[in-house]
């Protein structure tokens, strides 16, 4: 945090591989404190992969860990927008920051 900033560094937190949504949001509200994003993405079965056949998180379960962290995103005042670089910058794997301003 010291080298880049408040707010300039994320994480991937996938979801979907088992964590319940209170210990996703938890996580989530210890990275957010320490000034990281949590980029939360769903987990994407890959064929060939040892995970080939696990499945994909719910859409609901998605929807519910969005609204979730994207409260507490705002609430800090840490948004993808003001990031320089990285994932969360792009945010192409996630819907999370269109849950970062409702």
């Amino acid at each position: 945090m010291k080298v880049f900033g408040w707010g300039q560094v994320s994480t991937y937190i996938l979801a979907g591989l088992g964590d319940t949504l209170e210990t996703l949001t938890e996580v989530c509200d210890r990275l957010i404190h320490m000034g990281v994003y949590p980029f939360v993405v769903p987990f994407v079965p890959i064929s060939g992969t040892p995970l080939a056949y696990h499945p994909a998180p719910s859409s609901e379960f998605m929807q519910s860990i969005y609204e979730r962290v994207g409260a507490m995103l705002k609430q800090s005042g840490l948004h993808s927008a003001n990031m320089k670089a990285g994932c969360a910058k792009c945010g192409a794997c996630s819907a999370l920051s269109n849950f970062e301003v409702s």
